[in-house]
């Protein structure tokens, strides 16, 4: 089982979405795309700053190489690999940075079972409101946007 970190935005959609399509889950442990593909991952997960900070690193460690020797190597070796321990943490430091609030914990083998246990075990105050129910047609009512039932053909 894999544990998630469950953030919620701070403010409410400009288009309406309800806060429950809006949560962040974030995985606890290892991340891959930050070891493997770093740059790109970092971009999709829209750590700019982190990035910016990143490249800054590496061309450092490019200038400085001559000097620093071997070392340079190195250290542009572990990097990656310390930000695929670190990846998920950073991820979730900086949305608390952007002003989302911590609001869970869940596990599940996937996110979508994480996601499925967390809005079950949901208490009834801060569950998102069900849908409206429908009343069932009934013969001669009215629907759509005709104010008057249609005549017997």
């Amino acid at each position: 089982m894999k544990n998630y970190i469950v953030l919620a935005p701070p403010l409410p959609a400009k288009d309406g979405a309800p806060e429950a399509l809006r949560l962040e889950f974030v995985r606890e442990g290892f991340s891959w795309p930050a070891l493997l593909i770093t740059l790109p991952w970092m971009l999709y997960r829209r750590l700019f700053i982190e990035a910016a900070l990143y490249i800054l690193v590496i061309a450092v460690l490019a200038a400085f190489s001559r000097e620093i020797g071997p070392a340079a190597t190195a250290f542009g070796l572990v990097l990656p690999l310390a930000l695929g321990f670190l990846g998920n943490d950073i991820r979730r430091f900086a949305l608390g940075r952007r002003g989302y609030q911590f609001r869970g914990t869940v596990s599940g083998a996937t996110r979508d079972e994480a996601e499925i246990r967390y809005f079950f075990d949901m208490p009834e105050e801060s569950a998102p409101p069900a849908p409206a129910k429908v009343a069932a047609a009934t013969p001669g009512a009215v629907l759509g946007l005709f104010p008057q039932a249609e005549a017997p053909r």
